[in-house]
């Protein structure tokens, strides 16, 4: 079965109010064979990108190619917007409190509608909707939603993409690579399986761009919030190395 055969929610258009680009553009996210957060990482140069030209085709991009955090920010910041595109999640600008309760700030707030999200189980669209939706009133400031689903780690980050990987894997799109070395340590990579690769090539690339460049653009203050936000989600889940000088 390919991932496009799967059963999924209809999407609803987004509520009065949503910052929308248009219904056939929800509509195209939503019925696409990969996750909006998906295409942003598998045609990672295109958004943080370390060289001149994004790279032509779709791959598993690395430290070597892209800016790891902020492509992570931008996958997440894609999931978000996507989300909220087709009347999933609703992201607005409240007061909150910061520095301990000394003094308030506007703040991302993310709120979980009543319409099922129609990505991907595993997709990181499918975790922000459901970890939103345990949230009291459905409701959560998007730091510590993000920070409640990134595991401690010493590279919060890779974490972020080590579990977007495993969705993929999850639906059969990746290859997975085992290697051992002086029979003791084991690994696994993952690997681009060319069908997923073909397959990314006819994915709404444009649409998924758009997405964030329409957001900076029409709402500068949230978009600008949403990124910090995401990245200071991601950030309290670094721990620190046990192994440093003493």
């Amino acid at each position: 079965m390919t991932p496009r055969a799967q059963e999924r929610p209809v999407a609803s258009p987004a509520k009065k109010g949503t910052f929308m680009l248009s219904i056939d553009t929800a509509g195209v996210l939503a019925g696409a064979a990969l996750a909006p957060s998906e295409i942003c990482y598998l045609f990672g140069t295109h958004f943080a990108g370390k060289g001149n030209a994004p790279a032509p085709a779709p791959h598993l991009p690395d430290h070597k190619d892209v800016d790891i955090d902020k492509l992570v920010v931008d996958l997440l910041a894609v999931a978000l917007l996507a989300s909220e595109q087709v009347g999933a999640l609703r992201l607005e600008l409240r007061q909150g409190k910061a520095l301990f309760g000394l003094r308030k700030v506007n703040q991302v707030f993310v709120t979980a509608t009543e319409t099922s999200t129609p990505f991907f189980k595993g997709s990181w669209e499918a975790k922000l909707y459901t970890q939103a939706a345990k949230s009291k009133e459905r409701t959560s400031e998007l730091a510590n939603l993000v920070f409640m689903l990134v595991p401690e780690s010493t590279s919060p980050f890779g974490e972020v993409i080590g579990l977007l990987l495993v969705g993929m894997n999850a639906r059969g799109l990746l290859d997975v690579l085992e290697t051992t070395k002086l029979k003791v340590f084991h690994s696994k990579r993952f690997q681009l399986k060319e069908s997923t690769s073909t397959l990314a090539t006819q994915q709404p690339l444009d649409a998924v761009k758009a997405l964030l460049n329409t957001s900076q653009q029409g709402r500068p203050e949230l978009h600008k919030l949403l990124l910090e936000g995401i990245r200071r989600g991601v950030s309290r889940s670094e721990k620190s190395d046990d192994y440093g000088p003493d």
